[in-house]
């Protein structure tokens, strides 16, 4: 088994990384934007107490922009979908007095958003 990694998921929108989309490489296929996102499950508050925040919360940091489309040979629709999991054991939240808080929560998982 390998040890949980480490990720950083941050809500602030200067840290949205966008990145264009590897369908742009086939011709059939207008490349759109995604936004990466990190969505955070978490078994407990990952914010200060005096939030009140009761866990199990699920965390946000952005969202992914869905350009669809339907891809005019197959019919499929084309879009920016979750693609990976992997456990987390630290990361970075920022609360809604927009300071960022640190806390490490075990057996959390995020969700990146990747291409179809």
């Amino acid at each position: 088994n390998t040890p949980p990694s480490t990720t950083i998921a941050t809500t602030t929108p200067s840290n949205h990384e966008k990145r264009k989309s590897r369908l742009h490489l086939n011709k059939h296929f207008r490349g759109e934007g995604c936004e990466v996102f990190y969505r955070v499950h978490s078994p407990e508050s990952l914010v200060p107490e005096e939030h009140s925040v009761i866990a199990p919360v699920t965390y946000e940091s952005g969202h992914c922009s869905h350009h669809c489309k339907t891809d005019r040979d197959s019919g499929k629709w084309v879009c920016c979908l979750p693609t990976e999991k992997e456990p987390v054991v630290s990361h970075i939240v920022v609360s809604h007095d927009w300071r960022v808080r640190i806390r490490t929560v075990e057996n959390a998982t995020t969700v990146s958003c990747g291409y179809l």
